[in-house]
């Protein structure tokens, strides 16, 4: 490739680049809009139980697509702190969490909260979850 097709060719790459990241819909093919900035997920794991429990903690987009996860497990009477981060987009995402007993799930919007709480209670191996956004 000659050098002129080049910058042609890396032009109309950068355009179509930029083009897709300022769009009100995002790229081509639906994709959120990258912001400045990340989001922060700091995890707390309870265990009431007198056993220890499984446990996982994921902030995942609507699609399911995970973009943090942590899992492990919490012995019995413990507690367990995590933290998520991930790059800032534009879209609305659940925190998700499970333990041995089920499954529970809360929206949340990084761009309206970028440091949030969420709180994993495990009580007979059933999940309780809370989230409270964390001003800085």
């Amino acid at each position: 490739m000659n050098r002129r097709r080049l910058i042609a060719a890396v032009g109309a790459g950068s355009a179509s680049f930029l083009g897709g990241c300022l769009s009100e819909a995002g790229g081509e093919d639906g994709d959120p809009i990258p912001l400045d900035g990340e989001w922060v997920l700091r995890g707390r794991v309870v265990n009431r139980d007198d056993r220890p429990r499984s446990w996982r903690i994921e902030s995942r987009s609507l699609d399911r697509r995970s973009v943090g996860a942590a899992y492990a497990t919490v012995p019995a009477g413990a507690s367990w702190d995590v933290e998520l981060r991930g790059r800032l987009f534009d879209e609305e995402r659940e925190v998700y969490a499970e333990s041995d007993g089920g499954t529970a799930s809360e929206p949340w919007r990084p761009t309206e909260c970028d440091r949030l709480l969420a709180t994993l209670t495990i009580t007979d191996g059933n999940p309780a979850l809370e989230t409270e956004c964390q001003a800085e």
